[in-house]
């Protein structure tokens, strides 16, 4: 569309094409992307067309909206009484067949997701998603007319055949944690956090193919490689709450240039609720810059052939690939116009729509004996969904034997900290003093007897430009203290040290010691460890 055919075009008939109301468009909504997708025309031409169409008016019929208003996340949200997604179905438009986002709810409602129906059911939101079609009209249809849905077990029972009919994962229980997974992309949004899996093995063991049949099941299923755009990223996920299916992330572990650390940045807080980005953009006729924030928060599988930064790992569930040896498996391609995609998700849908508040039960009541912090943060949403599946708490304790090894592997993995506050305290001890200040020098002689192969680089003369800043760094780290060396006069000379306190240092180490149970326990701690409220 070029600009001087600006004037000849009717505003009306755009909005027509749109299927809004004039007034509408013109001052609701995305009136951007309104105008981009009846026009079919660039940002840059939508933005001209705005401002020479609309640039004078104002919206001067605001009032105040009674009753309670609560934004909605349009793509998936849950609120007290009711919960919706945004699919999009096919409609015609002016003989032309486009894909129209259209709101489902649990109360069986459907309607165009266009500012003008959204107002009249006093729904506030963000931004109108755009999904692609993933769940067929007839199935809706079907759905708003019938009285029955799958259940969440029919759906795990789809999803783990097709698993273990395209993938070997080399055991059973990682494929029921990704069946699981799967499911659980279409209610995150109930949990504060949802956590990112990690595919990692070398080249030709599957993990794209894995990538592949992910995103084909999952909520809005996206493929994309650690070379996206940041700004590409953030977009599709704020828009259509994707669950993004990253390859190639070995580019994540040491970030070069800007791009890729904004892509980092972005895998760093989404894995919680309220996790994104704000960007300062340009809106209205005078351009004024305000800060739009753009919600991060998604479902993540990440794929690789090296390990990921230290931070993003804790966010994610490990998972080993290998290569597997049954070449009946690996000849077996994925087809995207397979019909099973299509309905194992017609499936997944509606059981959701009607499950919904059993997850949120169980989620609020559900507790751990053994997983601690982070890792119980993870599993969390795994074990609620396994626990409703499976009443008889069987599924849940297999996803929680799960848990136990992945932390047991990271506590093992993370022996640096434990290791260094284990030195600290064996010099205190040989002293009486609670508080007692330490000299460099004295420290560096300490680690240096304590672990001659750990430590013995510390009192190598070749490598003493070194070793101040990897002290005052692994102090800080490990929490023992907050700021640099301090200085000290001791019988007329001073010298450069740390003040150590046996109780904090103590403190600190302990909080790597795990909790165990003894085999006559187990049974007994398996029964209350889940607790299990599904109908």
């Amino acid at each position: 569309m070029k600009h001087e055919n600006f004037q000849s075009l009717d505003p009306i008939e755009v909005a027509k094409r749109a299927g809004f109301d004039i007034n509408e468009a013109g001052r609701i909504g995305d009136p951007l992307r309104i105008v981009m997708t009846a026009l079919s025309c660039s940002e840059q031409d939508a933005k001209k067309w705005l401002s020479e169409k609309f640039g004078g008016q104002e919206n001067d019929d605001i009032e105040l909206v009674e009753g309670n208003v609560k934004p909605v996340k349009m793509a998936q949200d849950f609120a007290e009484d009711m919960a919706l997604y945004t699919i999009g179905l096919y409609a015609r438009r002016q003989q032309k067949i486009v894909e129209q986002p259209y709101v489902i709810t649990s109360k069986r409602e459907l309607f165009p997701c266009t500012p003008k129906e959204l107002a009249a059911r006093s729904i506030c939101y963000d931004k109108i998603p755009f999904p692609v079609v993933r769940w067929p009209l007839a199935s809706v249809r079907q759905y708003r007319s019938s009285g029955t849905t799958s259940t969440l077990r029919e759906c795990y029972d789809g999803i783990l055949s097709l698993i273990e009919y395209h993938l070997d994962f080399g055991d059973k229980e990682t494929s029921k944690l990704v069946a699981l997974w799967i499911i659980g992309t279409y209610c995150y949004r109930l949990f504060e956090s949802f956590p990112y899996l990690h595919l990692n093995g070398n080249a030709e063991c599957g993990k794209t193919k894995v990538l592949r049949l992910i995103s084909l099941l999952s909520f809005n299923g996206e493929m994309m490689t650690s070379d996206s755009s940041r700004a590409a990223m953030l977009r599709t996920i704020d828009a259509n709450s994707c669950a993004c299916c990253i390859d190639e992330v070995e580019g994540l572990q040491n970030p070069k240039d800007d791009d890729t650390r904004a892509v980092l940045a972005v895998l760093n807080t989404g894995y919680k609720l309220g996790g994104g980005d704000k960007k300062c953009e340009k809106v209205g006729k005078s351009e004024q810059w305000i800060p739009v924030f753009y919600d991060g928060y998604s479902p993540k599988v990440l794929a690789g052939i090296k390990q990921i930064a230290p931070v993003l790992q804790t966010r994610c569930i490990p998972i080993v690939m290998l290569r597997s040896r049954n070449k009946e498996i690996l000849n077996r391609a994925i087809h995207e116009k397979d019909p099973r995609w299509e309905q194992l998700r017609s499936m997944l849908y509606p059981s959701m729509l009607e499950n919904w508040k059993d997850v949120r039960e169980v989620f609020s009541s559900i507790r751990s004996l053994v997983l601690t912090a982070r890792e119980w943060e993870l599993w969390k949403p795994i074990i609620t969904i396994a626990s409703i599946i499976d009443p008889s708490g069987q599924l849940a304790n297999d996803m929680r034997r799960q848990a136990e090894k992945v932390q047991t592997q990271r506590k093992e993995a993370d022996i640096g900290a434990p290791n260094f506050l284990k030195v600290l305290v064996e010099l205190m001890n040989i002293h009486t003093e609670s508080e007692k200040f330490y000299s460099t020098e004295d420290l560096y002689e300490c680690f240096a007897d304590a672990d001659e192969d750990e430590y013995g680089w510390l009192i190598d003369p070749h490598k003493k430009s070194f070793r101040g800043k990897w002290l005052g760094n692994e102090m800080r780290r490990c929490g023992v203290v907050r700021g640099k060396a301090e200085l000290k006069s001791i019988c007329g000379k001073k010298y450069k040290g740390y003040t150590l306190r046996r109780e904090h240092i103590e403190g600190l180490l302990s909080a790597y010691d795990m909790k165990t149970v003894t085999d006559k326990d187990s049974v007994a701690q398996e029964k209350a460890e889940i607790t299990v409220t599904a109908k």
